[in-house]
């Protein structure tokens, strides 16, 4: 789980306000990852389209996820 509040996630992004105390998970399943988006306020994009909230997407590496105004490349 990734956002904010060091109390409620495991992986803490303090260096943007614009990310949600508590913005999105990632998830293993299959042998493969997912991104869900946990209803954050300003949203989860994967290569540039918005993840409706609690439906994961699949994501591989070389995609791009952007946590509200911040962007992360993907890599495994």
């Amino acid at each position: 789980i990734i956002g904010k509040n060091p109390a409620q996630v495991n992986g803490v992004i303090s260096f943007n306000k614009a990310i949600s105390r508590v913005h999105c998970k990632i998830s293993y399943q299959n042998k493969s990852y997912f991104i869900t988006d946990l209803g954050s306020a300003n949203g989860t994009y994967v290569n540039k389209s918005r993840l409706a909230a609690q439906h994961p997407q699949k994501i591989k590496s070389g995609d791009t996820i952007r946590l509200a105004n911040s962007d992360f490349k993907v890599e495994f």
